[in-house]
């Protein structure tokens, strides 16, 4: 039997026991922990070694999502905190140097329920989309179509700020992003 509080990975001030490995069983509620640290760990990868390459990832803060809209907050235009993550992509400021102009995908985490994990993908090449992954399609497709929402007002806002963009140029630049879901058995 193994020992469930044996430590299995200790980085980005995350600690992964057996215990939380458990939780990716089918039927079992994930451990916040486990895809915290997946994304930590794309973030570092993709942000140190793929900038060399043309096509690359930008992964957001695994925290990005619920600080954009504090948990309790319902998935609302009213409830987005911009100004809390305005200043997480300021080395990408000016027209055509913004993240969305700057790599061809954006991910970001969502744990939307105590065992239910979204991915958001922002595609800006070859098309522009939002991609919402769900592996628990039936239960919570519901709530894609308000993610989308969301993720595009946070569009509209990043690319004014960093732009200094009206608001109607900043409209039409987010317009362009077509939101799809897909699901992830």
């Amino acid at each position: 039997m193994l020992d469930p509080i044996k430590v299995r990975a200790s980085r980005y001030n995350i600690v992964i026991r057996n215990l939380d490995l458990c939780t990716l069983l089918e039927g079992e509620l994930l451990a916040e922990r486990i895809p915290t640290f997946l994304l930590e760990f794309f973030r570092e990868k993709t942000n140190f070694e793929s900038l060399k390459t043309v096509q690359h990832v930008y992964v957001m803060k695994a925290n990005f999502f619920e600080t954009l809209i504090p948990p309790g907050g319902i998935l609302d235009l009213a409830n987005i905190h911009y100004n809390d993550v305005r200043q997480w992509t300021n080395e990408f400021k000016g027209k055509g140097n913004t993240i969305f102009e700057k790599f061809a995908r954006i991910l970001i985490g969502i744990l939307l329920s105590a065992n239910n994990f979204i991915l958001v993908e922002i595609r800006s090449r070859p098309e522009k989309e939002i991609l919402v992954y769900d592996s628990d399609f039936s239960m919570f497709s519901i709530y894609h179509e308000k993610i989308v929402k969301c993720i595009r007002a946070y569009i509209i806002e990043e690319y004014r700020n960093k732009t200094d963009s009206t608001e109607g140029e900043s409209i039409e630049f987010a317009k362009e992003y077509i939101g799809k879901s897909v699901n992830c058995p």
